[in-house]
């Protein structure tokens, strides 16, 4: 109380003197340094000691956040966020705000404990177009909070010019665990950015062989993605080992239907072909196989010695040398396999649909969203081998 009086008879000499009083001077120096002093429960602690931001010195309000207080401005986080436009309102305020004592210039402070300080220091100045205090590019656990604050806060259009420079800049992001990559992917989600959710659930996909549905890593940090989320990493990820596996084998299907039934030579080539694949631990059917990811099959199939049609003698049956062994030899055929290979880590690296995942209206994939029901009957039946290759009973 007595700093507040002199800082008035200071003022009535400026005014008596004919000195012009800036509109901050109120809110100066003694206005900042105090701002520290929250009268929140623990800052009566004599242990408790808060420090003190100044994100905008004309500030209003003090956002306690754990042990750091921001100064802020009301508007400028109201404008930011629907949900501080509503804690800003006139009686909410009051009512959530803790007083000082009575007569106090001091501004009231809003307590908001179990916000993280580092994420909503970010939101701050991004709120206030502080955008040179805010940093080149943000690590995943940054991420993972500053998406779950997007969402309580309903402030992604306050981010989302920044927030898309910090998902697609730094080497980095190429280099993330699956755990880093949830947390990227929880961010495009908050962000509502499809190429990037793409972009993530992909390197997921990738990394993971494992079912999605029991990883606990997942499981526990949900947060605010629904969880059929997890059941389309599983389905997407089976359709494309199925896929893989058909492309390893897809020269055989070629030369099979392209050949004389009773071909020496397409047998010899199958023999050859199923040894060549098993030693390198890719023959379909292999549960060596199963536990590989597509960038695992690809780094074998690479790894595979020149492949020949022909690796032995034998003579063909085919009737006017319509056999496919009159010209296969010219067929190279590892790269055909590498080639039907990529054509699966194309698909791959597609990861999932951002509309589909929030069953929103999706012109790339029409199907209406039913219950129970988030894929075409072709991914469904990928996802149940033994289904697909099931006979039906006469």
């Amino acid at each position: 109380m007595a700093e507040e009086q002199l800082f008035a008879r200071e003022r009535g000499k400026d005014e008596a003197r004919g000195c012009p009083v800036p509109h901050y001077s109120i809110k100066s120096a003694t206005h900042a340094m105090n701002v520290m002093a929250l009268l929140s429960p623990t800052a009566h602690s004599p242990s408790f000691i808060m420090s003190n931001e100044v994100i905008d010195p004309e500030g209003d309000i003090v956002i306690a956040c754990s042990d750091i207080s921001f100064l802020v401005s009301s508007n400028a986080l109201s404008l930011a966020s629907p949900v501080f436009y509503g804690i800003f309102k006139p009686g909410v305020k009051e009512g959530l705000a803790i007083k000082g004592i009575p007569g106090s210039l001091e501004p009231p402070v809003i307590p908001l404990p179990d916000e993280d300080p580092g994420t909503f220091r970010l939101f701050c100045n991004l709120a206030h177009h502080k955008l040179l205090d805010l940093p080149e590019s943000l690590d995943a656990d940054t991420m993972k909070s500053l998406a779950v604050f997007i969402v309580k806060y309903a402030c992604r259009p306050a981010i989302i010019d920044r927030g898309w420079l910090w998902i697609t800049r730094g080497e980095e992001l190429a280099r993330l665990s699956p755990e880093d990559c949830w947390k990227a992917l929880l961010f495009t989600y908050a962000m509502d950015l499809p190429g990037r959710f793409s972009y993530f659930s992909g390197k997921l996909l990738a990394a993971r062989r494992q079912s999605f549905s029991s990883w606990d890593y997942a499981l526990d940090n949900l947060e605010f993605m629904p969880h059929h989320v997890l059941e389309q990493f599983d389905i997407k990820q089976a359709l494309v080992h199925f896929n893989a596996e058909t492309a390893l084998m897809d020269i055989v299907s070629v030369a099979q239907s392209r050949s004389s039934k009773e071909c020496r030579k397409l047998k010899m080539f199958l023999g050859s072909y199923s040894q060549v694949l098993w030693k390198a631990g890719i023959l379909p059917g292999m549960v060596e196989l199963r536990d590989k990811t597509l960038p695992q099959i690809m780094r074998s199939a690479a790894e595979l010695p020149v492949i020949n049609y022909n690796p032995g003698s034998g003579d063909c049956d085919g009737y006017y040398n319509e056999c496919y062994c009159s010209c296969a030899g010219k067929v190279d055929i590892k790269q055909h396999l590498l080639d039907k290979l990529m054509e699966c880590a194309e698909d791959e690296k597609a990861g999932l649909c951002l509309s589909c995942v929030k069953r929103e209206p999706c012109d790339q994939h029409p199907t209406p969203h039913k219950e129970g029901s988030t894929f075409s009957t072709e991914e469904k039946d990928a996802s149940d081998p033994e289904g697909s290759w099931a006979f039906e009973s006469s």
